[in-house]
């Protein structure tokens, strides 16, 4: 199924002159940017949920912890 969307005529114009140089349709062109989009997003959700948890002291000191119990070669087969 097909929709129209309405864009100022210089936006489309960039669209179709990208998506021409690389050899791709308008819809293939915005749905990478699309994705791009999406998985820089993801991943700065990631990156926000990882510096909240550096906030967290106990955090770190448990995977220090983790670290020198792992290091002590008693869990190796």
């Amino acid at each position: 199924m097909m929709t129209t969307i309405k864009v100022p005529v210089a936006l489309r114009e960039r669209i179709s002159a990208n998506a021409r140089s690389l050899g791709v349709t308008s819809a293939t062109l915005i749905e990478a940017a699309l994705d791009e989009y999406e998985r820089r997003a993801r991943w700065e959700g990631v990156r926000r949920a990882y510096a909240a948890l550096a906030d967290d002291g106990g955090y770190l000191d448990e995977v220090r912890e983790w670290d020198v119990v792992l290091a002590d070669g008693l869990m190796d087969d």
